[in-house]
């Protein structure tokens, strides 16, 4: 039974394949053409030599560098990059790899030891040991400021505040000198298995309609006391208020 040409080449048969087209184009060209004046005109050995290579045996140029050893590639052959181009278009390249990844893991809901584990295998190769040490760094996540935490029975509560809200959400061509924000607060339960639940705070400013948190609840059951709920929200924007005045 013939071998079936469908098998993929292993690295080692690639570089040797490789090879030894090299070999033969540079003999071949050594005899028949041993000045070349232009790039433009391939020689008949060249592209009689290129036909014989099989569609598994094609590799691109620029796998090349990843492929053949350096002694076999000479500096014509590399492209003419300077440090400095170099050095941008791997910035870019990670830049982009890592929101790559940041995108997968947010679409895909992975969570933070599964990426930190994923991060360990990918640095362990050179390609990828410049890539972030945690999960926290890749997904931009901001440590919590624990003064910002407080006990509402039967939970926990968390204010963001109204003012970073404001700030961060105002319209730019806003001119006014009222700022007037609506506020809806609702209760969204987080799975049918068990009873715990989020009671969010959620404001905009008009006529804006991006939505931003004032503040979150977290807790088995909703707020006892919706007075100790709305405290910190009705303190801060009281403080506000007055500032304003």
């Amino acid at each position: 039974m013939g071998k079936n040409k469908n098998i993929p080449l292993s690295r080692r048969t690639k570089k040797r394949r490789i090879a030894d087209q090299i070999s033969i184009m540079t003999r071949s060209l050594q005899a028949n053409h041993p000045i070349i004046s232009s790039t433009s005109h391939k020689s008949p050995e060249l592209i009689h030599h290129s036909s014989d290579i099989s569609e598994n045996e094609f590799i691109q140029c620029n796998e090349l560098h990843n492929i053949l050893p350096d002694d076999l590639i000479s500096d014509n052959q590399r492209p003419a990059l300077s440090s400095e181009d170099e050095l941008v278009k791997t910035s870019n390249s990670l830049e982009q790899f890592i929101e790559n990844v940041r995108i997968w893991a947010s679409n895909f809901k992975i969570s933070n030891n599964s990426l930190d584990a994923l991060l360990i295998i990918l640095k362990e190769h050179k390609c990828f040991q410049q890539l972030p040490r945690t999960a926290r760094t890749v997904m931009q996540t901001k440590p919590i400021d624990i003064n910002n935490m407080h006990i509402v029975e039967p939970g926990h509560y968390y204010h963001f505040g109204i003012k970073k809200g404001i700030k961060r959400y105002l319209p730019n061509e806003f001119e006014g000198f009222d700022i007037k924000i609506v506020i809806g607060v609702d209760g969204l339960p987080i799975s049918k298995s068990n009873s715990n639940q989020f009671w969010p705070i959620l404001a905009y400013i008009r006529p804006s309609s991006a939505v931003f948190p004032i503040g979150i609840y977290f807790g088995k059951l909703k707020p006892k006391d919706s007075y100790q709920f709305l405290d910190e929200m009705c303190k801060e924007a009281s403080e506000l208020i007055s500032y304003h005045k």
